[in-house]
């Protein structure tokens, strides 16, 4: 109960904001989930994710 301590434990937590026209998470205890996102993202070769962020 509580916080999440580790990334492993965001996974059960990780919401979606209902959004029709793009997914785009809940920016809430999700800091490991991100970098997990964008990891996947980088890997699969999505450059659409970083648009807009320092590099």
């Amino acid at each position: 109960s509580g916080l999440p301590r580790c990334t492993e434990e965001e996974f059960e937590g990780y919401e979606w904001k209902d959004n029709k026209k793009k997914d785009v998470p809940v920016d809430f205890d999700n800091h490991g989930m991100d970098c997990t996102r964008y990891f996947s993202a980088h890997v699969a070769g999505d450059e659409s994710w970083g648009s807009g962020m320092a590099r």
